[in-house]
């Protein structure tokens, strides 16, 4: 073989050599970039406790880490618990604080025990059976049945007093104002509001017939004070109340503002007398209470 010929071979060889250097050179380090997706040149890295391929590419420009499936991965590692989204990330949870309810014992229905037909009422007056029978035996007695225990009171309307019984409890009240009635004559028609010896100018007169309507006149001169005084302690039998400052003032108030008002099935109402009636000797001005 000649000089030219084993040059020839040699160069042959080299160039087979380079060849499959390359190729293996090409397939040594290629993996699949988590990011992009593409096999390449890549390195390790360690990303929040995760092994990452990462390329060159995806380094420089991160803009090229388009591939979803690093984003399913993530997504699956903080939905599973192992990764912890970022305090300020929107996609935290966030627990909201259980509201402390005080428990008295009794069930809070819900839909579905409204719709299975929960009877609160019959609870509640089961649990009273029970009480109440609790206590009956820690004190001996024999068990008690349902029909034993007292119903509610049922709210009853005021007691219907007679005119005598109504100028006796006004009387009373206005004690308390250091004043007192004093009939005009024995027909028990006209009352005079009095303090001491004094007249005081207001006059309570009441019905002579079953209706009890009562009215309180002031005439001109008298006390202002005085003649509230005697139309609040006036109302106070009718509502059957003792309540002189709160309901007895707040049923005067209404019927001054609004002219008239009904409270019990009471009317009250009250009326102002010109300067020509006063003259003629109408009060200056009328309070009527009519059951």
């Amino acid at each position: 073989m000649g000089y030219f010929d084993m040059a020839i071979r040699n160069r042959k060889t080299t160039w087979m050599l380079c060849v499959l250097f390359c190729l293996l050179l090409s397939g040594c380090g290629q993996q699949e970039c988590d990011f992009c997706g593409q096999n390449k040149f890549c390195r390790e890295f360690d990303v929040m406790g995760t092994t990452r391929n990462i390329c060159r590419d995806c380094l420089n420009d991160p803009s090229l880490a388009v591939s979803g499936n690093v984003a399913r991965s993530y997504a699956e590692l903080y939905e599973n618990g192992t990764l912890e989204y970022p305090l300020e990330s929107p996609l935290r949870p966030t627990e909201e604080p259980e509201e402390e309810v005080e428990d008295d014992g009794i069930p809070r229905p819900d839909l579905e025990m409204i719709m299975n037909g929960y009877d609160a009422e019959a609870d509640i007056r089961q649990r009273l059976l029970a009480e109440q029978a609790e206590k009956m035996q820690e004190s001996g007695l024999s068990e008690v049945s349902s029909d034993e225990i007292p119903e509610p009171e049922d709210v009853s309307e005021p007691k219907e007093l007679t005119m005598e019984e109504i100028i006796s409890a006004i009387n009373t009240s206005l004690q308390s104002d250091n004043l007192f009635l004093v009939p005009t004559d024995g027909t028990g028609a006209e009352y005079i509001l009095y303090t001491g010896n004094t007249d005081l100018g207001v006059h309570l007169k009441p019905s002579a017939d079953s209706s009890r309507r009562l009215v309180i006149e002031q005439y001109e001169g008298a006390s202002s004070s005085d003649y509230v005084k005697a139309i609040i302690r006036s109302i106070l039998p009718y509502i059957n109340s003792n309540d002189y400052d709160g309901l007895g003032h707040e049923v005067y108030n209404n019927t001054i503002r609004l002219g008239s008002s009904t409270y019990l099935n009471v009317r009250f109402s009250t009326l102002t007398h010109t300067a020509d009636e006063i003259e003629k000797g109408r009060p200056a001005s009328e309070f009527i209470i009519e059951p």
